[in-house]
């Protein structure tokens, strides 16, 4: 029987429409690195797509914020590294929280695409 060499995601994170896929490489000794995409599906019809637009700027930035805290609660970074995350997702969570969306008619039809 052949071994499958098929990596599995680290982990999923989301916002809105957006996923964003992440995969952890490396080891205790070499250090580890993170990489991830992202995609837009259509939560009518299951489309996936990697076209953005205006309207998802705000889900961007939600799912930035989701991504920071997970990388850094990961704690395999180094610590500098864990708290600038850290603080880049409670800046962020302050910044969505304060200012609730204001989304013009143009900008609700780009998230239902």
């Amino acid at each position: 029987m052949q071994k499958s060499t098929t990596r599995k995601p680290y982990t999923l994170a989301g916002a809105g429409p957006l996923t964003a896929t992440v995969w952890k490489f490396g080891s205790e000794q070499c250090g580890w690195n993170y990489r991830f995409n992202v995609v837009k599906t259509n939560d009518v019809n299951g489309e996936v797509t990697q076209q953005f637009c205006a309207g998802d700027i705000r889900n961007f930035a939600k799912l930035i914020q989701v991504l920071a805290f997970t990388l850094a609660d990961d704690g395999c970074l180094e610590p500098e590294y864990r708290t600038e995350l850290s603080e880049l997702a409670s800046r962020l969570r302050t910044a969505l929280e304060s200012r609730p969306s204001t989304a013009s008619p143009e900008m609700k039809e780009c998230e239902e695409m």
